[in-house]
């Protein structure tokens, strides 16, 4: 069974919201930093909204992360999913004494450390 192309166009209404969207965005902040947006969706109490930033802008970098430690595609997306769901779990109780990224990190690092500790055994 052969894939079938996507139909990727777009209604003209659906093109004018989104050049709209990507406009205010980037007349709003040449740089925003994404930190403080994910900050700002923890203060309005918004979890997945938060979780959905921080996989925005850390989804690639965890998941190159683990996959350098395991070495193992199918286990570093594993870890990558571990991890967010951690993240997400605990998002909460995040405390600011490293940059969110800095504890993602972390929590990737012994994440990877659980899953080689499994794949020796």
């Amino acid at each position: 069974m052969a894939l079938q192309p996507r139909d990727r166009t777009l209604a003209p209404s659906d093109a004018v919201a989104a050049v709209t969207a990507v406009t205010a965005i980037s007349s709003a902040s040449p740089d925003p930093d994404p930190e403080a947006e994910i900050l700002a969706a923890l203060a309005r109490g918004d979890r997945r909204g938060a979780l959905a930033l921080l996989v925005r802008d850390l989804g690639a970098p965890v998941y190159r992360y683990c996959r350098q430690m395991v070495e193992d595609d199918a286990i570093a997306d594993d870890v990558q999913q571990t991890v967010f769901a951690q993240v997400y779990e605990h998002l909460g109780t995040f405390e600011r004494r490293a940059s969110i990224r800095s504890w993602v990190f972390t929590i990737a690092h012994h994440r990877g450390l659980d899953a080689l500790k499994a794949s020796r055994r």
